[in-house]
């Protein structure tokens, strides 16, 4: 007898008949047989369930985690009523279709700085909805008499009291009449803005300047992180 599986039930006994003997059998009393292929559908459908459910438990851990260390507006992002003395604004470039939003200048210092007369510090920050993953942060300096930072070009940023790496940093200078403007342009990743906006303090030193942003500060740029799509 030549053996071989049978098509209907997967049994090992069928010789030259199309259906084997079991197949005939329950077909005579108008039932399925019960054979492997039963047996083989429900490990399958057990197999399923407990993926779905180690899957579940899982997301429902991974959730939990996640509005600790995030909050439960689903993010870093902070959350208001925010009352600051800054400005945030919303334009739109037609010509080059990009949508802006700013954070206006911010004075961080104002007085005689390294005995320049009338030196101002001011910090902002931009974001465009064609970059909407890169933050643009600026402390810009405005000084009557001479360039107050051009020989030095260096910032230095302390978190919560920890040194802080924000990111690339192009130096500008420019002559606007008779006062000189420098900038400095950091392009932060949005996490990293966040990590900054949501400390508890922070420091900025250029050149040699020490500068402790206050909580005004902090407000403002929380309030312009809010803003941000996400």
């Amino acid at each position: 007898m030549k053996v071989i599986k049978c098509p209907s039930c997967g049994v090992d006994n069928l010789d030259t008949a199309s259906k084997c003997r079991m197949c005939f059998e329950s077909m005579a009393v108008g039932s399925k047989p019960k054979a492997k292929s039963s047996y083989r559908n429900a490990f399958w459908v057990v197999g399923v369930v407990v993926v779905f459910l180690v899957l579940f438990a899982f997301g429902i851990n991974n959730l939990i985690d996640y509005r600790k260390t995030h909050g439960k507006s689903g993010g870093d992002f902070p959350v208001g009523p925010f009352h600051h003395k800054g400005e945030i604004t919303k334009s739109y470039d037609r010509f080059k279709n990009i949508s802006f939003t700013r954070l206006e200048s911010m004075a961080i210092l104002a007085g005689d700085v390294n005995r320049v007369k009338t030196n101002k510090l001011n910090l902002g920050a931009l974001i465009s909805d064609r970059d909407p993953g890169t933050v643009l942060f600026v402390i810009s300096s405005e000084a009557e008499d001479e360039w107050v930072y051009m020989n030095c070009k260096r910032v230095d940023f302390l978190v919560d009291g920890s040194p802080f790496i924000p990111g690339a940093m192009v130096y500008d200078s420019k002559i606007n009449y008779h006062f000189k403007n420098e900038a400095f342009f950091f392009d932060m990743s949005v996490a990293k803005f966040l990590a900054l906006v949501n400390a508890k303090t922070v420091e900025i030193r250029v050149c040699d300047e020490d500068l402790p942003l206050t909580l005004d500060h902090l407000t403002a740029l929380r309030d312009f992180a809010s803003r941000i799509p996400h």
